[in-house]
């Protein structure tokens, strides 16, 4: 069970940062903005969905049909990230690791705090 909820737990953390990351390539400066609040939107009602309708429809219809119905409801979630073309690379990205994370922490590290 600790194994599932550690598996759950990085999974979700790590689609939050892709999405995050997908927006902010994706969407021009004044689009962020609306892009944003759509994300907050879908999140919100996911997440009443997921809860209180699947409550709601668990008194009506049995738990199985309502995991097959949560199930159905993640299809056009599924079907939209794996049609969703890949945002352009720009020319400057990095090209190791050592570029991509190494150098970015010990340059933050090393600046100098103001307050």
């Amino acid at each position: 069970m600790v194994c599932a909820a550690l598996l759950l737990t990085f999974f979700s953390a790590s689609q939050d940062i892709v999405v995050d990351a997908y927006r902010r390539e994706d969407l021009a400066d004044e689009e962020l903005g609306l892009g944003s609040s759509f994300y907050i939107n879908g999140y919100r009602v996911g997440m009443l969905l997921a809860s209180g309708g699947g409550l709601i429809l668990a008194d009506h219809l049995p738990f199985t049909i309502v995991y097959l119905i949560m199930a159905a409801c993640m299809l056009p979630v599924i079907i939209t990230t794996l049609l969703t073309p890949e945002p352009l690379v720009s020319a400057g990205s990095p090209k190791t690791m050592q570029e991509a994370i190494v150098e970015p922490l010990a340059e933050y590290f090393s600046r100098r705090m103001q307050y």
